[in-house]
């Protein structure tokens, strides 16, 4: 994706203005779009940390034939674990959180990578999906321990990262947290809407592409900045 105002190709190998489908567990059944795509992105939860795709596998070979390096996403939520990459005491919820974001990731990654039979390595951007549909924290403090924990090990293991949401879903889970250095993927109703290459998820951010519905063929596509 290409960081505003860098030129193109900056990132992901993906030019500014290409156009590229997003699929993952819904579409087992339905399978992948038909259409031609310049690049593709595949969930590889099923829609929570620590629940997986099931058609993992063929759906990244789809995403394989783009003209442009495959993409992936993972879930998370918020959740607490004692022990992890570090060991916390019962009281200290922020480590707990910290854990939990560090292992949905690390367990994401390694599932993917055993999954796609070291496909996944490939992946040009690693995004986190941070909705409201999923369970979060009332505490903004507390979630943003998640999400840097996610971030942390993607980084760890050598790979760009990105977060998927909306402005609004997350301002309301993640407060003002503004990770550094990370991509954002928004959500717009149209390829119109370019606009919103210019409207991150947190001030100072950057958009690398934008999402919405193609109703008639019930799929997301996506179009890079």
């Amino acid at each position: 994706m290409a960081l505003v105002p860098v030129p193109a190709l900056a990132i992901g190998d993906v030019a500014s203005t290409a156009h590229g489908y997003d699929i993952s567990f819904p579409q087992c059944s339905s399978g992948a779009p038909s259409l031609s795509q310049q690049f593709g992105v595949v969930g590889i939860n099923g829609g929570r940390p620590f629940k997986y795709n099931p058609c993992l596998p063929q759906e990244y070979g789809w995403a394989l034939s783009g003209s442009a390096k495959p993409q992936v996403y993972i879930n998370l939520e918020y959740g607490e674990l004692a022990r992890g990459y570090q060991t916390c005491d019962a009281a200290d919820q922020a480590c707990r959180a910290y854990n939990f974001g560090y292992q949905a990731a690390q367990s994401a990654y390694v599932t993917a990578y055993q999954r796609t039979l070291g496909g996944s390595s490939v992946a040009s951007i690693w995004w986190l999906d941070v909705e409201t549909m999923n369970d979060w924290n009332d505490s903004t403090a507390l979630n943003d321990q998640v999400i840097k924990g996610a971030l942390d090990y993607l980084r760890q293991a050598g790979r760009t990262a990105g977060i998927y949401s909306t402005p609004s879903q997350y301002r309301e889970i993640a407060g003002g947290y503004a990770p550094a250095g990370v991509g954002n993927w928004v959500v717009g109703s149209g390829n119109s809407d370019s606009d919103l290459c210019g409207k991150p998820l947190w001030p100072g951010g950057h958009v690398w592409m934008f999402q919405w519905i193609n109703w008639d063929a019930d799929i997301d596509e996506n179009q890079a900045c």
